[in-house]
């Protein structure tokens, strides 16, 4: 309707790893509601289901060097094989993925707030990402903009909480534009990123600036 936006999404992906031969299949299905309250404030939100098939193939013996020649022993039994022996693992479950914003429209700008959920293939198996980020522009005149941005993310492998992927990360990141031509575009950035591991140890710092240099040339103009 002329305020009102509704969506529906599927989505697969296949992910696949060499170690320990792993195979991730994700499948991931939403729907999404997108409300105009006027032309100043908007909201979306949407929300679903992840469904992940995983298969590891995983080594049962422990490979051991014995009088020069290379033998495989059963930790169990202590039985000797000559080859590694090998177990196929399985294993699904469900997830919750949401994306929830709203963004509000000011005379020289805009700010969002957004909240969102989701999850994704990796080497160590499902990962689980909650994000609440915040997104700002300003616009000082027709030839300077500004903005800033701010996130908090934490990551998670699913149903593992000592796993050592297990981590947080915040980041900020204010930046200028500058109209310097109709067809150049001159944008500074800078973004600072702190990650930490829920394991302990050191937190690490990132800091990064950037400088853009963007030439877009008007060749579509025509001469009436």
């Amino acid at each position: 309707s002329e305020r009102d936006k509704l969506s529906a999404t599927l989505s697969s992906s296949r992910y696949k790893a060499k170690i320990q031969d792993q195979t991730i299949f994700n499948h991931v299905g939403q729907l999404g509601w997108e409300h105009n309250f006027d032309e100043q404030w908007a909201s979306a939100l949407s929300a679903g289901l992840n469904y992940s098939q995983t298969s590891v193939t995983v080594p049962l013996l422990i490979p051991t060097v014995f009088q020069g020649r290379l033998i495989f022993v059963d930790p169990n039994t202590g039985a000797i094989f000559p080859e590694q022996r090998f177990e196929e693992l399985e294993n699904s479950g469900f997830g919750a993925v949401y994306n929830a914003s709203i963004k509000k429209a000011f005379e020289r700008g805009s700010a969002t707030l957004m909240a969102t959920q989701n999850q994704s293939a990796s080497s160590s198996g499902l990962q689980t990402q909650t994000k609440i980020a915040l997104d700002t522009a300003y616009i000082i005149d027709d030839r300077w903009h500004t903005g800033f941005s701010a996130s908090y993310s934490s990551f998670e492998i699913t149903g593992q909480q000592n796993n050592l992927n297990n981590r947080t990360t915040f980041s900020f990141s204010p930046n200028v534009s500058w109209k310097w031509t109709a067809e150049i575009n001159l944008l500074l950035s800078y973004t600072y990123l702190q990650q930490e591991f829920d394991r302990g140890g050191q937190p690490s710092n990132g800091n990064t600036v950037q400088l853009t240099f963007l030439y877009q040339p008007q060749i579509n103009h025509q001469v009436k």
